[in-house]
């Protein structure tokens, strides 16, 4: 019995000591239990299983299917590294697709942390008992709820502790494709690509450039409307003059006709 009563007295004294630390300032952010997905079409998928092993964190599963061309990966990676793990991800192949999802456990972990302070206050208690009781059937009343006691305190502190490390890290859900390979071209249809690749360029900087010219005539139509107006009230305006001049100038040859046909009459 005394075994037993040091043992419960051992184990209680590490609880209390867990317990007691000192708890650091947290932020909202730190109670969030946060799960990444990401979908990556890689060249060679052997190559980047072996690269997204050696990314910060540790790998909780992962499988490979060389013959279909698909792979998958989970990685528990601490928050400080999240980010430059995303980044080598990212940076590992052509990004297909992304997501992120978060949980918030503020209230879990505070009704974790309740119930460990009331255990522990109930521990304190039933030492106190424990001590004090007289009898043996009273002891072991005592003793049996001890261990309960002590029982429900290790549940919660590992419970707790669970919440604390799926809040420091973050799950990334990996999975990737590998890309079709290109087929190379024959050597006679290749010729013939090539010459209608550059027909086709050429096609279209012409259309490129009739298309500029389209623009250009498009911002200039009022201008160019003004411009062939005034152009052609300046012809008629010169035109009327051209006209005057010519009546003028007939006008004057008529009247020194007539004196000379005069003088011919008189003789």
């Amino acid at each position: 019995m005394k075994c037993k009563f040091f043992a419960i007295l051992a184990t209680a004294f590490v609880l209390m000591i867990l317990i007691s630390l000192p708890a650091q300032a947290r932020r909202p952010e730190d109670f969030l239990i946060r799960n990444y997905s990401i979908s990556l079409a890689v060249e060679c998928i052997i190559s980047a299983t072996e690269a997204m092993a050696n990314l910060p964190g540790a790998t909780i599963n992962s499988s490979i299917d060389t013959v279909n061309g698909f792979g998958s990966m989970d990685r528990r990676v601490s928050n400080l590294d999240l980010e430059s793990a995303l980044a080598a991800l990212q940076a590992m192949g052509q990004l297909q697709s992304s997501n992120t999802n978060s949980q918030n456990v503020f209230a879990v972990m505070t009704d974790v942390e309740s119930q460990l302070e009331v255990r522990s206050n109930e521990y304190d208690r039933l030492m106190t008992l424990l001590y004090e009781v007289e009898g043996f059937n009273n002891f072991n009343t005592i003793e049996n709820r001890l261990v309960n006691v002590i029982g429900d305190m290790e549940h919660l502190q590992g419970r707790l502790k669970h919440l604390n490390f799926e809040t420091s890290t973050s799950r990334i859900s990996i999975w990737i494709t590998q890309l079709p390979e290109e087929e190379e071209e024959p050597e006679v249809y290749g010729a013939f690509a090539r010459i209608g690749r550059a027909f086709s360029n050429s096609a279209k900087a012409t259309l490129d450039v009739f298309q500029g010219i389209l623009v250009v005539l498009a911002y200039a139509s009022i201008p160019l409307t003004a411009l062939i107006i005034f152009g052609m009230c300046v012809f008629v305006i010169i035109r009327r003059l051209i006209k005057k001049g010519k009546v003028g100038v007939a006008h004057n040859e008529d009247q020194t006709q007539k004196p000379q046909i005069e003088d011919n009459n008189n003789q």
